[in-house]
């Protein structure tokens, strides 16, 4: 299917199950064209528009072109309203619909150990001890505490909104940016 823009040629006529028109498209030929109830029902706005078109209206839709075995013609399939496709960067901007933002991420709780032996426990917002008083995590403290473990990463804590700040960060430093383009293995 694609979308089309066409400008309707002569009044609709209403049928039992279908409304049938000619358009013009581009090339300003006449085509036939024929919208089913059965799928402009689904969009009741859609509908109350093609029953209202006249002659010299413009008219967007998505539909497909087929050959009328009943009528020995071309006729153009109206299904739906135009749809409007999206490049891959509108769609990897668009936000997961019920996302939270990252400062309000929450992870599962897990038990954390410093290199002295203590240990404290964090949901990737706050972080605790074994008094159970909860701060707020910082980044300087889960960049200080990282680094602590430079070879187990398995160690390290990495909620959403650490992760993020350290991308901006890295995109910042051009220094940082530099050894990303040399190193990088993609």
């Amino acid at each position: 299917m694609q979308n089309y823009t066409a400008t309707i040629a002569s009044p609709a006529k209403v049928k039992k199950a279908l409304i049938e028109f000619k358009i013009k498209l581009d090339d300003d030929i006449e085509h036939n064209a024929v919208a089913f109830f059965n799928d402009v029902d689904k969009n009741p706005e859609f509908k109350d528009k093609l029953l209202s078109l006249k002659t010299g209206d413009a008219l967007e839709f998505n539909g497909f072109e087929k050959f009328n075995d009943y009528q020995q013609v071309n006729e153009i399939v109206i299904k739906s309203t135009a749809i409007k496709e999206l490049t891959y960067e509108e769609a990897m901007a668009m936000p997961t619909p019920g996302l939270l933002p990252p400062k309000e991420r929450y992870m599962e709780v897990k038990k954390y150990t410093l290199p002295n032996g203590d240990v404290f426990w964090s949901d990737g917002i706050d972080a605790w001890g074994k008094n159970k008083v909860k701060a707020k995590l910082t980044y300087k403290f889960l960049d200080k505490y990282n680094r602590m473990w430079p070879n187990q990463k398995d160690k390290w804590l990495l909620p959403d909104w650490y992760s993020i700040e350290q991308a901006q960060r890295m995109k910042a430093d051009p220094v940082a940016m530099a050894l990303s383009k040399a190193f990088s293995t993609y």
